[in-house]
């Protein structure tokens, strides 16, 4: 919204934008948060490289769109480092502990679940400088913590209140519940790491500084290992006889270990090219062609890293978007395909249906996925939405299979017409495959175009488009 407003460039432009923008970010964040934890420029350096241009993540989290996530790695990044000069000064600065205010208010502002993980591995880091710092210095800590933790605190309220007045509170009381805590406590041992979350070497040169961090006696070096495991009692409290299982997923913690993998990745590398240096000056070459190489590589991956399936708005869906801005009238409301999602708790759409507001400026029967947390003008909104939405699928949306939804029933046209609908539209393509949804709802076209109550306006390279017949 902020590039939109500034550069005038359309937000279906800038949300893909500002992702990119996000993901080339993380290598900024990475070399900044390797060169505090080692002091070597170096090994920040073969961080950002690992980050940006070999590993899987996070260039992958585009493929899922998870932008906001990406986002509030950098702004982790920036927390961490930033803690740290604010604790590690010798005399109070209030600039940093002003600067450390702002940046953990961002992160609590940008991903819930990101700020969650942040609290323990600050808890990992002022333990360990407690370790490293004379007694004296404990009430300096704790005052520039607190002092921290207010600014943060009083940044946010506002958000607070108004987050407060929502249903986000429910969302993690369902995610908390027994049948879920049931579930996690089976499921919340983490999937396989390699090579998706880690690539092998990745994980093989972490473990490597691991080692060097602990026979050099670097401490903070060794902080990434010890906020993984705080990362990981997170999401499994119930190992350590905790409550709280649920409120972060395990898959989300594997998209972050990129993130404590690379700094120690660096150390490693950056150890082997000292070596390499002492051997023969000369060799120092062969680092730099490695880096030439990796990152060349890594480009041509990377462009072909989301998969067509995975793209819900293609270029017939932009011009039959274009064609619904001249040919209905500013109120028309369509009706577009959607599916359960989070146990039946919302509806999401699926194909470039969803995206129908911004291309369009139309109405739809599949609003924001912000409408499960966020409190409507209307109270009854969130319920008016699912009780179509069951109306259309002639099924509870806790039944996740999949169903071709039939609009030709008169039941069902009566439904749609009472409601306001009076279109259809089914998208070039739904995100079905792999890493998307497998078996998504679909709204039977077959049908539409045999009924006598649905007219097709518009077919053009898999978009349809039917309008429903005045009665």
């Amino acid at each position: 919204a902020f590039l939109h407003w500034l550069t005038g460039i359309p937000v279906t432009q800038t949300v893909l934008d500002v992702g990119q923008m996000m993901n080339a970010a993380t290598l900024l964040a990475v070399f900044a948060l390797a060169v505090r934890l080692t002091g070597s420029n170096v090994a920040g350096m073969w961080a950002a490289l690992i980050v940006g241009f070999y590993n899987t993540l996070p260039a992958f989290l585009t493929f899922w769109g998870r932008n906001p996530f990406v986002t509030s790695h950098v702004v982790l990044a920036a927390v961490l480092i930033v803690w740290m000069a604010a604790i590690e000064t010798e005399r109070r600065d209030w600039r940093l502990i002003a600067l450390a205010a702002i940046v953990s208010a961002g992160l609590a502002l940008c991903h819930y679940q990101t700020t969650i993980l942040a609290a323990p591995m600050i808890l990992v880091y002022l333990l360990a400088i407690r370790l490293h710092s004379p007694p004296g210095a404990i009430l300096a800590t704790m005052g520039r913590v607190v002092a921290i933790g207010a600014g943060a605190g009083l940044l946010i309220l506002p958000w607070l209140l108004n987050v407060s007045s929502g249903h986000l509170d429910r969302n993690v009381a369902h995610l908390t519940g027994p049948a879920t805590v049931a579930r996690q406590m089976i499921e919340a041992m983490l999937p396989a790491v390699a090579p998706l979350f880690l690539k092998g070497p990745v994980v093989g040169a972490a473990i490597g500084g691991v080692l060097l961090a602990g026979r050099q006696r670097l401490w903070r070096a060794l902080l990434p290992a010890g906020w993984t495991l705080a990362m990981l009692a997170t999401v499994m409290p119930h190992v350590i006889g905790l409550p709280g299982t649920g409120l972060v997923d395990g898959a989300f913690i594997a998209m972050t270990f990129y993130l404590m993998a690379a700094p120690l990745a660096g150390m490693t590398l950056a150890a082997v090219c000292t070596a390499l240096e002492r051997v023969a000056s000369r060799l120092t070459f062969v680092s730099i062609a490695a880096l030439i190489i990796v990152s060349a590589w890594g480009v041509g991956w990377q462009r072909n890293l989301v998969s067509d399936y995975m793209r819900m708005v293609t270029p017939a869906d932009v011009q039959a978007m274009a064609w619904v801005r001249e040919h209905t009238p500013p109120d028309a409301r369509f009706v577009v395909n959607s599916y359960p999602i989070y146990s039946g708790d919302m509806i999401a759409g699926i194909d470039a249906g969803w995206w129908m507001p911004f291309f369009a400026r139309r109405q739809t029967n599949v609003p924001p996925m912000t409408y499960g947390s966020e409190l409507a003008a209307d109270p009854q909104y969130a319920a008016e939405i699912h009780a179509l939405a069951r109306d259309l699928r002639r099924r509870p949306l806790t039944d996740l299979r999949g169903v071709l939804v039939d609009l030709t029933l008169p039941e069902t046209i009566e439904r749609l017409r009472t409601a306001g609908y009076t279109y259809v539209y089914s998208g070039a393509q739904p995100i079905a495959g792999p890493g998307g949804i497998p078996a998504p709802d679909r709204i039977d076209t077959a049908r539409l175009r045999t009924s006598p109550h649905f007219r097709l306006v518009y077919n053009h390279d898999g978009v349809e488009i039917f309008e429903l017949v005045t009665q």
